[in-house]
Protein backbone atom coordinates (compact mmCIF):
# COMPACT_ATOMS: atom_id res chain seq x y z
CA UNK A 1 0.00 0.00 0.00
CA UNK A 2 2.85 2.36 0.71
CA UNK A 3 4.23 1.78 -2.79
CA UNK A 4 0.77 2.43 -4.24
CA UNK A 5 0.61 5.71 -2.33
CA UNK A 6 4.08 6.70 -3.55
CA UNK A 7 3.13 5.89 -7.14
CA UNK A 8 0.01 8.03 -6.86
CA UNK A 9 2.08 10.88 -5.46
CA UNK A 10 4.44 10.62 -8.41
CA UNK A 11 1.44 10.88 -10.73
CA UNK A 12 -0.04 13.96 -9.06
CA UNK A 13 0.86 16.20 -11.98
CA UNK A 14 -1.04 14.05 -14.49
CA UNK A 15 -4.01 12.83 -12.45
CA UNK A 16 -4.47 16.17 -10.90
CA UNK A 17 -6.59 18.12 -9.78
CA UNK A 18 -8.61 20.99 -11.37
CA UNK A 19 -7.88 21.97 -14.98
CA UNK A 20 -7.62 25.59 -16.21
CA UNK A 21 -6.71 27.05 -19.57
CA UNK A 22 -3.72 29.31 -20.07
CA UNK A 23 -0.61 29.75 -17.98
CA UNK A 24 -0.25 29.46 -14.23
CA UNK A 25 -1.25 32.76 -12.60
CA UNK A 26 1.27 34.93 -10.79
CA UNK A 27 1.05 34.37 -7.04
CA UNK A 28 2.43 36.49 -4.19
CA UNK A 29 5.87 36.16 -2.64
CA UNK A 30 5.85 36.39 1.15
CA UNK A 31 9.17 38.14 1.73
CA UNK A 32 8.92 37.89 5.52
CA UNK A 33 7.68 34.29 5.62
CA UNK A 34 8.43 33.02 9.14
CA UNK A 35 9.35 29.34 9.23
CA UNK A 36 9.55 29.28 13.02
CA UNK A 37 5.90 30.29 13.31
CA UNK A 38 4.80 28.00 10.47
CA UNK A 39 6.27 24.87 12.04
CA UNK A 40 3.93 22.40 13.69
CA UNK A 41 0.76 20.57 12.78
CA UNK A 42 -1.86 21.64 10.23
CA UNK A 43 -5.15 19.82 9.59
CA UNK A 44 -6.73 19.42 6.17
CA UNK A 45 -10.11 21.21 6.05
CA UNK A 46 -10.96 21.97 2.41
CA UNK A 47 -9.12 21.41 -0.86
CA UNK A 48 -9.44 20.94 -4.58
CA UNK A 49 -9.61 17.34 -5.75
CA UNK A 50 -6.20 15.70 -5.24
CA UNK A 51 -5.92 12.23 -6.75
CA UNK A 52 -3.22 10.75 -4.54
CA UNK A 53 -5.00 11.86 -1.36
CA UNK A 54 -8.05 9.78 -2.23
CA UNK A 55 -6.30 6.78 -0.62
CA UNK A 56 -6.95 8.23 2.82
CA UNK A 57 -8.98 10.55 4.99
CA UNK A 58 -8.28 12.76 8.00
CA UNK A 59 -5.06 14.17 6.56
CA UNK A 60 -2.75 16.32 8.63
CA UNK A 61 0.67 17.83 7.88
CA UNK A 62 3.33 18.45 10.52
CA UNK A 63 6.35 20.60 9.66
CA UNK A 64 9.40 19.64 11.72
CA UNK A 65 12.76 21.37 11.87
CA UNK A 66 16.00 19.63 12.74
CA UNK A 67 17.74 22.34 14.73
CA UNK A 68 21.13 20.66 14.36
CA UNK A 69 21.11 20.71 10.55
CA UNK A 70 18.47 23.35 9.87
CA UNK A 71 16.64 20.91 7.57
CA UNK A 72 12.84 20.86 7.46
CA UNK A 73 10.63 17.84 6.85
CA UNK A 74 6.90 17.30 6.64
CA UNK A 75 5.09 14.37 8.23
CA UNK A 76 1.82 13.37 6.54
CA UNK A 77 -0.64 11.49 8.75
CA UNK A 78 -3.83 9.98 7.37
CA UNK A 79 -6.22 7.07 7.78
CA UNK A 80 -5.64 4.51 5.01
CA UNK A 81 -9.11 3.59 3.70
CA UNK A 82 -7.85 0.37 2.08
CA UNK A 83 -5.89 -1.05 5.01
CA UNK A 84 -8.17 0.62 7.58
CA UNK A 85 -5.32 1.87 9.73
CA UNK A 86 -3.30 5.05 10.33
CA UNK A 87 -0.42 5.68 7.92
CA UNK A 88 2.53 8.06 8.07
CA UNK A 89 4.66 9.41 5.21
CA UNK A 90 7.62 11.75 5.55
CA UNK A 91 9.07 14.11 2.94
CA UNK A 92 11.89 16.64 2.92
CA UNK A 93 10.93 20.28 2.32
CA UNK A 94 13.24 22.95 0.93
CA UNK A 95 12.92 26.51 -0.32
CA UNK A 96 14.96 26.76 -3.52
CA UNK A 97 15.02 30.54 -3.18
CA UNK A 98 15.07 30.97 0.60
CA UNK A 99 15.84 34.69 0.47
CA UNK A 100 13.97 35.92 -2.61
CA UNK A 101 10.93 33.60 -2.36
CA UNK A 102 10.93 31.81 1.04
CA UNK A 103 7.29 30.64 0.72
CA UNK A 104 7.93 28.82 -2.58
CA UNK A 105 8.69 25.26 -1.48
CA UNK A 106 9.69 21.87 -2.89
CA UNK A 107 9.11 18.50 -1.31
CA UNK A 108 11.07 15.34 -2.07
CA UNK A 109 10.64 11.79 -0.81
CA UNK A 110 13.85 10.48 0.81
CA UNK A 111 15.39 7.81 -1.41
CA UNK A 112 12.92 8.42 -4.27
CA UNK A 113 14.76 10.82 -6.56
CA UNK A 114 12.00 10.96 -9.19
CA UNK A 115 9.56 12.57 -6.76
CA UNK A 116 10.06 16.34 -6.58
CA UNK A 117 7.06 18.64 -6.49
CA UNK A 118 6.81 22.40 -6.11
CA UNK A 119 4.16 24.18 -4.08
CA UNK A 120 3.85 27.33 -2.03
CA UNK A 121 2.34 28.80 1.09
CA UNK A 122 -0.08 31.22 -0.51
CA UNK A 123 -1.03 32.99 2.73
CA UNK A 124 -1.23 32.27 6.47
CA UNK A 125 -1.88 33.93 9.80
CA UNK A 126 0.39 31.26 11.39
CA UNK A 127 -1.92 30.75 14.38
CA UNK A 128 -5.17 29.44 12.90
CA UNK A 129 -5.15 28.95 9.09
CA UNK A 130 -2.87 28.46 6.10
CA UNK A 131 -3.38 28.28 2.34
CA UNK A 132 -1.09 25.99 0.34
CA UNK A 133 -1.15 25.97 -3.44
CA UNK A 134 0.36 24.18 -6.41
CA UNK A 135 0.09 24.91 -10.13
CA UNK A 136 1.31 22.36 -12.68
CA UNK A 137 1.55 23.50 -16.33
CA UNK A 138 0.81 21.07 -19.17
CA UNK A 139 0.54 21.23 -22.96
CA UNK A 140 -2.99 22.62 -23.07
CA UNK A 141 -3.17 24.69 -19.89
CA UNK A 142 -2.50 23.92 -16.24
CA UNK A 143 -3.91 22.19 -13.17
CA UNK A 144 -4.22 23.75 -9.73
CA UNK A 145 -4.42 22.42 -6.21
CA UNK A 146 -5.51 24.50 -3.23
CA UNK A 147 -5.51 23.36 0.38
CA UNK A 148 -7.11 25.14 3.34
CA UNK A 149 -5.39 23.95 6.51
CA UNK A 150 -6.01 24.90 10.13
CA UNK A 151 -4.23 24.47 13.44
CA UNK A 152 -7.34 22.90 14.98
CA UNK A 153 -9.00 19.81 13.49
CA UNK A 154 -12.36 21.44 14.30
CA UNK A 155 -11.92 25.20 13.79
CA UNK A 156 -14.72 27.72 14.22
CA UNK A 157 -16.53 28.82 11.08
CA UNK A 158 -14.86 32.23 11.22
CA UNK A 159 -11.44 30.66 10.61
CA UNK A 160 -12.56 28.91 7.42
CA UNK A 161 -14.37 32.08 6.38
CA UNK A 162 -11.22 34.17 6.73
CA UNK A 163 -9.20 31.63 4.73
CA UNK A 164 -11.82 31.56 1.95
CA UNK A 165 -12.01 35.35 1.86
CA UNK A 166 -8.23 35.49 1.45
CA UNK A 167 -8.40 33.04 -1.46
CA UNK A 168 -11.02 35.19 -3.19
CA UNK A 169 -8.89 38.32 -2.71
CA UNK A 170 -6.01 36.47 -4.40
CA UNK A 171 -8.20 35.56 -7.38
CA UNK A 172 -8.47 31.84 -6.49
CA UNK A 173 -11.83 30.23 -7.26
CA UNK A 174 -13.37 28.72 -4.11
CA UNK A 175 -16.18 26.84 -5.86
CA UNK A 176 -13.91 23.84 -6.44
CA UNK A 177 -13.11 23.43 -2.74
CA UNK A 178 -14.35 20.20 -1.17
CA UNK A 179 -14.91 19.74 2.58
CA UNK A 180 -12.56 17.11 4.02
CA UNK A 181 -13.26 14.44 6.61
CA UNK A 182 -11.97 15.31 10.09
CA UNK A 183 -14.18 12.86 11.99
CA UNK A 184 -11.12 10.85 13.09
CA UNK A 185 -10.31 13.65 15.53
CA UNK A 186 -13.07 13.26 18.09
CA UNK A 187 -12.46 15.88 20.77
CA UNK A 188 -15.12 14.60 23.16
CA UNK A 189 -13.22 11.76 24.78
CA UNK A 190 -9.98 13.03 26.31
CA UNK A 191 -7.74 11.00 28.59
CA UNK A 192 -6.23 12.97 31.44
CA UNK A 193 -3.13 12.15 33.47
CA UNK A 194 -2.24 14.39 36.40
CA UNK A 195 0.86 14.30 38.60
CA UNK A 196 1.87 16.35 41.63
CA UNK A 197 5.42 17.66 41.75
CA UNK A 198 7.14 18.89 44.90
CA UNK A 199 10.58 20.00 45.96
CA UNK A 200 11.29 18.17 49.22
CA UNK A 201 14.17 20.53 49.96
CA UNK A 202 12.84 23.80 48.50
CA UNK A 203 15.49 25.97 50.16
CA UNK A 204 18.63 23.82 50.08
CA UNK A 205 17.95 22.00 46.78
CA UNK A 206 14.97 23.61 45.00
CA UNK A 207 15.81 21.97 41.67
CA UNK A 208 15.60 18.42 43.10
CA UNK A 209 12.00 17.41 42.44
CA UNK A 210 9.64 14.52 43.10
CA UNK A 211 6.48 13.65 41.22
CA UNK A 212 3.66 11.38 42.35
CA UNK A 213 0.47 10.32 40.60
CA UNK A 214 -2.50 10.82 42.95
CA UNK A 215 -4.15 7.56 43.95
CA UNK A 216 -1.41 5.39 42.43
CA UNK A 217 0.69 3.60 45.08
CA UNK A 218 4.48 3.55 44.63
CA UNK A 219 4.32 6.18 41.88
CA UNK A 220 6.91 8.46 43.49
CA UNK A 221 9.85 9.28 41.25
CA UNK A 222 12.73 11.71 41.71
CA UNK A 223 14.38 13.95 39.13
CA UNK A 224 16.05 17.32 38.90
CA UNK A 225 16.41 20.36 36.70
CA UNK A 226 20.05 20.06 35.78
CA UNK A 227 20.41 23.41 34.01
CA UNK A 228 18.26 26.02 32.25
CA UNK A 229 18.39 29.51 30.79
CA UNK A 230 14.67 29.88 31.70
CA UNK A 231 13.84 31.42 28.33
CA UNK A 232 14.41 28.74 25.69
CA UNK A 233 15.88 25.47 27.03
CA UNK A 234 16.19 23.25 30.07
CA UNK A 235 17.88 19.98 30.97
CA UNK A 236 15.97 17.60 33.24
CA UNK A 237 17.69 14.56 34.67
CA UNK A 238 16.86 11.38 36.58
CA UNK A 239 19.15 8.76 38.04
CA UNK A 240 17.56 5.51 39.25
CA UNK A 241 19.77 3.16 41.33
CA UNK A 242 19.36 -0.59 41.00
CA UNK A 243 21.15 -3.73 42.19
CA UNK A 244 23.82 -3.60 39.50
CA UNK A 245 24.31 0.15 39.10
CA UNK A 246 21.95 2.90 38.03
CA UNK A 247 19.93 4.19 35.08
CA UNK A 248 20.24 7.79 33.85
CA UNK A 249 17.59 9.60 31.85
CA UNK A 250 18.20 13.05 30.37
CA UNK A 251 16.24 15.09 27.87
CA UNK A 252 16.92 18.21 25.83
CA UNK A 253 14.26 20.92 25.86
CA UNK A 254 13.89 23.61 23.20
CA UNK A 255 11.37 26.28 22.26
CA UNK A 256 10.71 25.92 18.52
CA UNK A 257 9.23 29.43 18.43
CA UNK A 258 11.32 31.21 21.09
CA UNK A 259 10.06 34.67 20.15
CA UNK A 260 6.41 34.15 19.20
CA UNK A 261 5.62 31.28 21.61
CA UNK A 262 8.47 30.86 24.13
CA UNK A 263 6.38 28.74 26.51
CA UNK A 264 5.64 26.10 23.85
CA UNK A 265 8.41 23.56 24.36
CA UNK A 266 9.70 20.31 22.90
CA UNK A 267 11.77 17.68 24.62
CA UNK A 268 13.91 15.10 22.87
CA UNK A 269 16.01 12.24 24.17
CA UNK A 270 19.59 12.55 22.90
CA UNK A 271 20.35 9.81 20.38
CA UNK A 272 16.71 8.65 20.20
CA UNK A 273 15.31 10.34 17.10
CA UNK A 274 11.81 8.87 17.45
CA UNK A 275 11.24 10.56 20.81
CA UNK A 276 10.06 14.13 20.37
CA UNK A 277 7.21 15.44 22.47
CA UNK A 278 5.62 18.88 22.59
CA UNK A 279 4.28 20.51 25.73
CA UNK A 280 3.90 23.98 27.18
CA UNK A 281 4.20 25.95 30.37
CA UNK A 282 0.56 26.85 30.88
CA UNK A 283 1.07 29.27 33.77
CA UNK A 284 3.62 30.04 36.50
CA UNK A 285 4.49 32.62 39.15
CA UNK A 286 8.18 31.65 38.64
CA UNK A 287 8.83 31.58 42.39
CA UNK A 288 6.65 28.80 43.78
CA UNK A 289 4.53 26.96 41.19
CA UNK A 290 4.07 26.15 37.52
CA UNK A 291 1.59 24.27 35.35
CA UNK A 292 2.92 22.25 32.42
CA UNK A 293 0.57 20.79 29.87
CA UNK A 294 0.54 18.57 26.79
CA UNK A 295 -2.21 17.68 24.35
CA UNK A 296 -1.54 14.97 21.76
CA UNK A 297 -4.10 14.60 18.91
CA UNK A 298 -4.72 11.18 17.40
CA UNK A 299 -7.12 9.69 14.89
CA UNK A 300 -9.88 8.98 17.45
CA UNK A 301 -9.53 12.03 19.68
CA UNK A 302 -6.68 13.36 21.76
CA UNK A 303 -4.74 12.64 24.91
CA UNK A 304 -4.19 15.41 27.45
CA UNK A 305 -1.47 15.32 30.07
CA UNK A 306 -1.40 17.89 32.85
CA UNK A 307 1.51 18.31 35.21
CA UNK A 308 0.97 20.42 38.29
CA UNK A 309 4.21 21.69 39.75
CA UNK A 310 4.26 22.84 43.37
CA UNK A 311 7.08 24.09 45.57
CA UNK A 312 6.28 23.70 49.23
Amino acid sequence: MLMLTLMMMMMRGVNGQVYFRGNCPITPIIKDFDWERYLGRWFDQERYFVGFQEVGRCWSYTYIKDYKTGNISIRLDFWDIFLNRPTVLTADVTAKRPYSAPNFLTYTLPGVSVVEEDYQVLATDYDSWALEYACVPNLTGHTRIVWIQTRSPHPPYQVIGEARTTLISLGIDVKFLEKQDTSCYNLNRPTVLTADVTAKRPYSAPNFLTYTIPGVPDSENHYQVLATDYDSWALEYACVPNLTGHTILTADVTAKRPYSAPNFLTYTLPGVSVVEEDYQVLATDYDSWALEYACVPNLTGHTMKKLKVLHT
